[in-house]
């Protein structure tokens, strides 16, 4: 943990980058990208809590009989057992250099602001997914990169990038809705009415989005969903800290999406990707692992949203403590709250 943070302070000071100018800038944040990924594909079998999870499906030589587990990462596994020697180093080198990859892709397409998002990226998503959750690590990339198209109407392209996210992890189903989503308009009262009705629905309504758990066919996708309810045993804190951060951003973001449009074509979808996270994470507050591996799939749009406040806040260096706050906040919940690295 303490080599993390050693590295989350390092990226806020390349984050300063992002509004002091050099013509290192692209050597900078690919050679940045090269040592996460030496990071997320070469960490030691007891850094996190998934990786006997992943050894034992990769172990196995029936994982479809086995497991609901996605086709991609049977066909990873079967790939390394037969070309790179059956070495499971292999395994996580390949979901880490798509996930990061993808990922690195997506922020320069989508956000000027690229050192700020890397830290932003760093401080949750790295250390959640790739460094622990690696199959819905390499989905969120994929989800990212169907920004830019979903923004352009290139439907092909986004049910390319879609499908891709769905391959490696099931919960990326949701991302076909996306595209209902008007990419350059966007209704202020409605969105903001669409979080509190959330929270409405959730105390004055007994029924919630998972209880369409009882009118699944029984087979593997209910069974699965089931047992994330089964496997919580706690309730879910639709007040805690993280979500009321969330909320409030999104208010923030909502008052001033002009101004924020005008220097960021994009920042509408984004903005509706982002409430979208904060609305599930209530709607599904019956089921919490369901209910935050949605959330999850959607806020992975913070890492080019957030950075937003550097242009919104003047002088720029207040947008950026801002954004380091926010990481720095995220940094501690992974790593010292969750403790979901080992130390």
């Amino acid at each position: 943990m303490i080599f993390l943070t050693v590295i989350f302070f390092v990226l806020s000071m390349l984050s300063v980058l992002d509004i002091v100018h050099t013509r290192y800038r692209n050597v900078i944040y690919a050679v940045t990208g090269v040592f996460l990924f030496c990071v997320a594909a070469f960490r030691a079998p007891t850094v996190d809590r998934d990786y006997p999870n992943y050894m034992r499906l990769f172990n196995s030589n029936l994982i479809v009989g086995k497991a609901f587990v996605e086709p991609t990462f049977i066909w990873i596994s079967d790939f390394v057992h037969r070309f790179l020697f059956a070495n499971p180093v292999f395994l996580f080198a390949i979901y880490a250099a798509i996930g990061i990859a993808t990922k690195l892709i997506a922020i320069r397409k989508l956000t000027n602001s690229v050192f700020a998002s890397l830290l932003l990226y760093f401080s949750y998503s790295f250390t959640l997914h790739e460094m622990t959750q690696i199959r819905a690590g390499v989905a969120l990339g994929f989800v990212l990169l169907s920004i830019q198209p979903l923004y352009e109407r290139k439907g092909l392209k986004f049910l390319l990038f879609a499908s891709l996210a769905l391959l490696f992890h099931y919960s990326a189903i949701v991302v076909f809705f996306m595209w209902f989503l008007k990419p350059d308009k966007i209704n202020v009262t409605f969105y903001a009415g669409l979080i509190f009705a959330s929270y409405a629905a959730y105390f004055f309504s007994g029924v919630f989005l998972t209880d369409i758990l009882s009118f699944l066919p029984q087979g593997d996708l209910a069974g699965k969903l089931i047992r994330y309810e089964g496997e919580n045993g706690r309730a879910l804190n639709i007040f805690n800290a993280w979500q009321i951060m969330r909320c409030l951003i999104s208010f923030f973001f909502l008052y001033k999406i002009n101004v924020i449009r005008e220097k960021n074509k994009y920042a509408v979808l984004f903005l509706k990707i982002y409430i979208l996270a904060t609305v599930t994470f209530v709607l599904l507050a019956s089921n919490p692992t369901f209910a935050g591996r949605i959330s999850d799939l959607f806020s992975i749009v913070d890492i080019v949203l957030l950075p937003c406040f550097i242009t919104l806040i003047h002088p720029k260096v207040t947008g950026l403590i801002i954004v380091f706050i926010i990481a720095f906040l995220y940094l501690a919940l992974n790593l010292y709250y969750n403790k979901i690295i080992s130390s």
